[in-house]
């Protein structure tokens, strides 16, 4: 199966299908945890800027990852 068959979905199995939106709930819920963290977290408790991390939730998958490992004290 190609990506393009896998765009339109329509070709995709029942299992493909769950699995991705499997991944993408995933994504989201570690997006909004890391998001509110990050808004409750003081400044001094955080490496770097808080705006850097907020724009590092963009990189799929990789934002929350790192933040969780590199970017709280």
């Amino acid at each position: 199966m190609t990506a393009k068959d896998l765009k339109s979905c329509s070709n995709a199995s029942c299992g493909q299908k769950a699995g991705l939106a499997a991944l993408t709930i995933a994504d989201v819920v570690a997006k909004t945890a890391v998001l509110i963290d990050i808004y409750r977290r003081p400044a001094e408790d955080i490496r770097g800027p808080k705006w850097v991390w907020v724009l590092a939730q963009a990189l799929n998958g990789v934002g929350p990852a790192s933040y969780w490992m590199f970017g709280r004290k």
